[in-house]
């Protein structure tokens, strides 16, 4: 199974459950994705640009044996 990023509408309200998972994060538009932070902030909704792979991280599916995990890319 692909690796898919959690999505959510940038009004707050989160997408039909097919849509909260995108191949492909979002730079800008309606649909944000869901960064990791750091530990002090936490998960926050946010723009691709948000992460820089160092302390911030892209929280993904990577399937039903991986499962949740932060990613870089």
């Amino acid at each position: 199974m692909a690796k898919t990023y959690y999505g959510q509408t940038s009004g707050g309200s989160h997408p039909p459950t097919d849509a909260t998972k995108l191949t492909a994060p979002p730079a800008s538009g309606p649909i944000q994705c869901l960064v990791f932070m750091g530990p002090t902030v936490g998960n926050q909704w946010q723009y691709s640009g948000a992460v820089n792979g160092t302390t911030t991280f892209y929280v993904v599916d990577n399937g039903p044996t991986l499962g949740r995990q932060r990613s870089a890319s």
